[in-house]
């Protein structure tokens, strides 16, 4: 499953993280990042990063959403919009992978 791709050590599964971890490093450094857990070690070097929950009360830069298995995506979809109606935008986005929104 694309869940635990990353953990196969295949040429297909490291271009495939290698896309992912791409995207997550064009998120400028010093700035906070909610993300869920699958990303958060990829983030961990950075002063401000947390694992997001609809629970979390700090609001921070970025919000990074896993969009890998179909029954997280269309919960993380939901979760992306009602952060762009509360003034987030879409900054980065690999379909069926990963969605990184930014606080406007």
């Amino acid at each position: 499953s694309s869940r635990n791709a990353c953990l196969e050590n295949t040429d297909d599964n490291l271009s495939y993280c290698d896309e992912i971890f791409e995207m997550l490093y064009t998120i400028p450094d010093d700035k906070s990042v909610s993300a869920d857990t699958w990303f958060v070690p990829a983030l961990s070097q950075r002063k401000e990063v947390y694992e997001y929950s609809d629970k979390l009360k700090v609001q921070t830069d970025f919000i990074v959403l896993d969009m890998r298995s179909e029954n997280v995506r269309e919960k993380n979809k939901e979760i992306a919009d009602k952060k762009i109606e509360e003034g987030y935008c879409i900054f980065g986005e690999i379909e069926k992978k990963i969605l990184i929104l930014e606080k406007k």
